[in-house]
């Protein structure tokens, strides 16, 4: 994989109230900036980006909202390419932007998670739920009885 590394710069979170209503969660992760870097490491000098970030998550109807942002360590073989198309245009090429895209899903929403449970917000992202698959048997035998 090539994300090299991953530091957090900024976590922001606040609780507005509570609602009864139904809840509509929205999590947008973006990139903000991507820079050509070099790193240093043991086998001599790689060239790198420093991917600037930010995960947002908003709990509607006015419920609360978390932010975090950061900066990944991304390698890639093209990272110049990447670079000059980030200046022109500001986006990046499907492969790579879903790559850093999904990279951010998979880690920081875990923090997301745990911040909104330290909030008690509701969880921003889908948990498994065990369900009693008996009481439906029962209830089928039942109907299937009349």
């Amino acid at each position: 994989m090539p994300i090299i590394g991953l530091n957090y710069t900024k976590i922001s979170a606040n609780r507005s109230g509570d609602s009864n209503q139904k809840l509509d969660i929205n999590t947008v992760p973006e990139i903000t900036d991507f820079k050509q870097a070099t790193l240093e490491s043991f086998g001599g000098k790689v060239n790198v980006a420093r991917v600037n970030f930010a995960y947002k998550t908003m709990i509607e109807p006015n419920i609360g909202n978390i932010t975090i942002e950061g900066i990944i360590i991304y390698e890639n073989e093209n990272i110049k390419d990447l670079s000059e198309q980030w200046k022109t245009e500001k986006k990046l090429p499907v492969d790579a932007q879903l790559e850093i895209i999904n990279y951010i899903f998979r880690t920081v929403s875990i923090k997301a998670l745990i911040i909104s449970e330290i909030l008690q917000l509701p969880p921003v992202i889908n948990l498994p739920v065990v369900k009693d698959t008996k009481k439906k048997e029962t209830k089928k035998e039942a109907k299937s009885k009349k």
